[in-house]
């Protein structure tokens, strides 16, 4: 299969998927060519560190590669006794087991069924969260191993709110996840606090990522609560670093009753905010 996309291709598509989930350079290289390149072709370009490097190599792989073969898929497998847990250690490896979870078969089921009582510490690491994620993109949302895993991780909602690597499971969740399996990560949030958690680095982005969920599929009603609290706590939270963005949100995706509601509580503070 030719690899001919060129290095604005990459661009546009890396300005696109970036939107949508948080991603490194090398798992954005790893979502759009992995199907044009063998993994020794590939694994000699996962190690970059930015993405200036990813294009400079990208653009020399077009030119040089242009016919690439795709890995077959009974050559991709664990080593014989070798853990998935064992290769948690560096990116490289991660990424090899992520391959081999997208290539299917029964080895799919065997990495999950070993993965599931350590999925909570894999989700806290820099490169388990990837390992975790890459589950809920090959389980569709209703097989019963995606809902053992959405099970097991459950109870640690309260936790990956505020985890720097662990968070971005949930904003996996969110976009993978029909709005009915969500309701425990909107009921940790009024739990642990709308306002309070809105103003932390990692928790103000679940929050943004649920709010634009249920705004787009109708269903804003589910979230009164959490967002009575933040529309209320507009004047604060329009100041704080990370807050700010959640009542952008707002006053982008809600009804007019909440972005009336921020704007009534803003007045007499815009001297405050111009400052």
């Amino acid at each position: 299969m030719p690899c001919t996309m060129s290095k604005d291709e990459f661009s546009r598509r890396w300005a696109e998927y970036s939107e949508l989930v948080s991603v490194t350079p090398t798992k954005d290289l790893l979502e759009c060519l992995q199907t044009h390149m063998s993994w020794d072709v590939f694994s000699q370009i996962v190690s970059v560190k930015s993405m200036k490097d990813l294009l400079e190599v990208l653009e020399i792989r077009t030119v040089d590669l242009p016919s690439l073969k795709q890995p077959e898929q009974e050559a991709l497998s664990l080593p014989a006794g070798v853990s998935p847990l064992q290769l948690m250690n560096n990116q490289v490896e991660c990424y090899w087991v992520i391959i081999v979870l997208r290539r299917g078969g029964s080895a799919t089921r065997e990495i999950l069924c070993v993965t599931l009582p350590h999925v909570k510490a894999l989700a806290n690491s820099e490169w388990g969260t990837w390992f975790v994620q890459e589950f809920f993109n090959v389980f569709h949302w209703n097989d019963p191993a995606m809902v053992a895993l959405v099970n097991k991780l459950k109870p640690h909602t309260a936790e990956f709110l505020l985890s720097k690597h662990a968070h971005s499971v949930l904003k996996k969740m969110v976009l993978t996840l029909p709005p009915g399996m969500l309701d425990f990560i909107i009921e940790t949030i009024e739990s642990e606090g709308a306002v309070k958690l809105a103003k932390d680095q990692y928790a103000s982005r679940v929050v943004q990522r649920v709010v634009k969920l249920f705004v787009k599929f109708g269903m804003e009603d589910r979230l009164a609560n959490v967002l009575d609290r933040i529309t209320c706590a507009a004047p604060e939270l329009s100041k704080e670093e990370f807050g700010n963005y959640i009542i952008q949100a707002i006053l982008i995706f809600c009804s007019n009753r909440h972005r009336s509601t921020i704007v009534q509580n803003l007045r007499g503070h815009w001297t405050q905010l111009a400052s």
